[in-house]
């Protein structure tokens, strides 16, 4: 359980958020051309700032996610309900 406390508050974009841009900018170029290798290449350099900047800035709803999965919360009115009016 010590273990645990340890990485709390802590999310998979910490670690873009503590090797700042040296280490993020070039992290994301190379997650754009694996996850999105059909992307034209005049938008990568846009798209790979947007998301940097998302990233990089200081977490917010990453961690209401995770603290919501960590207890059990039930949605009130599923979106697997109108599924079949799309």
């Amino acid at each position: 359980m010590k273990l645990v406390n340890k990485f709390k508050g802590l999310s998979a974009f910490s670690l873009l958020r503590a090797g700042g841009w040296m280490l993020g900018k070039p992290f994301m170029k190379r997650f754009i051309n694996n996850r999105m290798p059909k992307l034209p290449d005049d938008h990568k350099p846009a798209v790979k700032e947007y998301l940097y900047q998302i990233c990089a800035l200081p977490g917010s709803s990453e961690y209401g996610i995770n603290y919501m999965f960590n207890h059990v919360v039930f949605a009130i009115n599923p979106v697997v309900n109108d599924v079949d009016e799309l």
